[in-house]
């Protein structure tokens, strides 16, 4: 096994309806069941290194998953209007072969705005 890094800081705390399916929240990265809702931890997440699954091995480490990951958070509560994984790459920067750093930035999703 390699070793990896992972940094994050909490952005945010959010309170939402359940799924209107009536499913339940059913670990506590779900957070906090409160009649009809649950709470739910935007996140800013750095990787240090940059392994394979690397950020969702590690929130589901902490016991955190992310919220409609299949893989490592299978059992988890959708979101409202989900049917993808609450995950977002904001930027990324490398330096190419000739040595000039690239920064790309990507805007959140509307599904993202929306639900923050």
């Amino acid at each position: 096994m390699r070793e990896a890094e992972t940094f994050y800081k909490v952005l945010k705390r959010l309170t939402l309806p359940l799924d209107p399916s009536g499913l339940k929240a059913t670990s506590p990265s779900q957070g906090r069941k409160n009649a009809g809702s649950s709470v739910f931890t935007v996140l800013e997440v750095r990787p240090k290194t940059g392994r394979t699954h690397q950020i969702r091995v590690h929130m589901k480490y902490l016991n955190h998953p992310i919220v409609g990951d299949a893989l490592y958070n299978p059992k988890g509560l959708p979101l409202p209007g989900g049917g993808r994984m609450m995950l977002h790459a904001k930027s990324i920067e490398f330096r190419n072969l000739k040595g000039e750093t690239i920064k790309i930035e990507s805007p959140l999703p509307k599904e993202f705005k929306k639900l923050i």
